[in-house]
């Protein structure tokens, strides 16, 4: 028999065995934060095929493993451990060697810079920090409002340029900013 833990607010029954009930669908949805499961995989630096034994509670995942695999998506390694909370974790928290804070505008930087190279377009410096100031508080706001990272958002993981043209809103924003409808 398992004993009872106290979790803020949230009462955890911990099983007398060392894998906890409904870790499984939990790993399962970080997983889901990625753009794929070989890209989760390679987070965590272990195969596809020791994620599945995580998932089906085969494998016990070790702590290192879920911090990799965590941390690049800003998921909450107390809402993994406990299903309690939130699945985002708090802004601001350090996600590997870069906050999500930095990853976002990182990405917002990047895609910027390559949506310009291939548009040819050129924006005064001033107006490029203004840009970057007003898409990261639309990405921000986005991202809150669900929570966190979703499945198909790869806004927070490292390396990731935004794609602007993809986005109606940043285009709209950028051809306003410029003065080029598009």
């Amino acid at each position: 028999m398992g004993k009872e833990m106290e979790i803020q607010d949230c009462t955890v029954s911990v099983p007398a065995e060392s894998h906890l009930d409904g870790l499984g669908p939990r790993i399962s949805a970080v997983i889901d934060a990625y753009p794929s499961k070989s890209a989760a995989a390679r987070a965590a630096g272990v195969t596809a095929e020791q994620l599945s034994r995580y998932v089906k509670g085969i494998n016990r995942a070790p702590f290192d493993t879920l911090v990799k695999l965590c941390a690049p998506v800003g998921v909450s390694l107390d809402w993994v451990a406990t299903g309690c909370g939130r699945m985002a974790a708090a802004r601001g928290q350090a996600s590997g060697d870069l906050t999500m804070t930095e990853t976002l505008l990182n990405n917002l930087i990047a895609g910027l810079e390559i949506h310009k190279a291939r548009t040819g377009l050129r924006i005064p410096p001033l107006t490029q920090a203004r840009l970057v100031v007003l898409y990261f508080r639309l990405l921000s706001r986005r991202l809150d409002a669900v929570g966190g990272p979703t499945p198909a958002d790869a806004l927070l993981l490292p390396g990731t340029p935004v794609d602007i043209a993809a986005d109606h809103d940043l285009a709209d924003i950028l051809a306003l900013a410029v003065g080029h409808p598009e």
